[in-house]
């Protein structure tokens, strides 16, 4: 069952009011006058499994809000939080949707243990924040984690190891930011794990110059690696040492000049390349064959460059 009370300028909700609703499903309170969030609105509600409270004014979330609301698919983007605080979530062990992205506030820490009780959650987004800085301490307990987006924030560092801690995340997404470098020690530093599940990489829309060696040797099931939109001159072999499986590389909106004889020479990385776009940089030249050892090559975008 859903119940859907949607841009109806509620300011506040009756104590009780839905303790009748046993059997309700989804529950939608978009789009009104919401500035506090109370445990007392959630009283019966033990099979509610969606709860949207996006585009409201919410500043104010009381401690263990939504501790009795199983499997918890909850949405708090739009909204007027500054911060993340665990006593909202404090026994609450199955939330499993997180969305606390575009937030007029602008959320720019997440203090340490915040998500320790989450290690069902799947999905956590936390984009169009002031984030600077990703911390390791953020993520110790989201096993489960699949899918993190921390795109549209003022990002400029990231901790080694950082996502060490996550070993099923699938898709990372940290497009429009201010990277300047990838550092191959956010994958795999200070652990012991080996190698990540990691599929899909967006790092597009940042100020990357720069990418260590073998960056990307930990994330062998790494299959699309978005870095368009940034400051790369050049394209070094050396950045997919070791790595052999990815499919789609989007390197457009670049400032990249030539494609050298070696920019994919060494043996045995991007065997399985089917799709490269270079649309979109200032590319001069082209090396003859430099492009002989990507054999499952179908798609080569070379538009918008300065070929003659």
């Amino acid at each position: 069952q859903s119940l859907f009370l949607i841009n109806d300028e509620i300011a506040d909700i009756v104590k009780n009011t839905f303790s009748g609703f046993s059997d309700l499903h989804t529950l939608g309170l978009d789009f009104n006058n919401l500035t506090h969030v109370k445990k007392s609105w959630f009283t019966g509600l033990t099979n509610l499994h969606y709860l949207s409270l996006s585009k409201n004014k919410i500043e104010q979330i009381d401690p263990g809000c939504f501790k009795n609301l199983p499997n918890l698919h909850l949405d708090l983007q739009h909204n007027l939080l500054q911060v993340i605080d665990p006593v909202w979530f404090s026994g609450r062990r199955y939330l499993s949707y997180l969305y606390l992205g575009y937030n007029k506030a602008k959320i720019e820490d997440i203090e340490e243990n915040t998500f320790r009780d989450f290690s069902f959650l799947t999905t956590l987004g936390l984009d169009f924040n002031r984030l600077r800085h990703v911390k390791r301490s953020w993520f110790p307990f989201l096993q489960g984690l699949s899918f993190l987006t921390l795109s549209n924030n003022k990002i400029e560092q990231i901790d080694p190891g950082c996502f060490n801690n996550l070993p099923n995340l699938l898709h990372l997404d940290l497009e429009r930011n201010l990277l300047q470098i990838i550092e191959a020690a956010w994958f795999f530093g200070h652990s012991n794990i080996r190698s990540l599940y990691l599929g899909f990489l967006t790092l597009s829309n940042n100020k990357i110059e720069q990418i260590d060696p073998g960056c990307f040797k930990n994330l062998p099931n790494l299959l699309h690696l978005d870095l368009q939109r940034n400051l790369l001159q050049i394209i070094e072999a050396a950045w997919f040492f070791g790595h052999s499986n990815i499919r789609c590389l989007y390197l457009g909106y670049n400032n990249i000049r030539s494609i050298p004889f070696n920019a994919f020479q060494n043996l045995n990385i991007l065997d399985e390349l089917s799709f490269l776009t270079l649309s979109n940089n200032k590319i001069e030249q082209i090396d003859p064959g430099c492009f002989k050892n990507l054999p499952n090559l179908l798609h080569l975008d070379l538009q918008h460059n300065l070929l003659q």
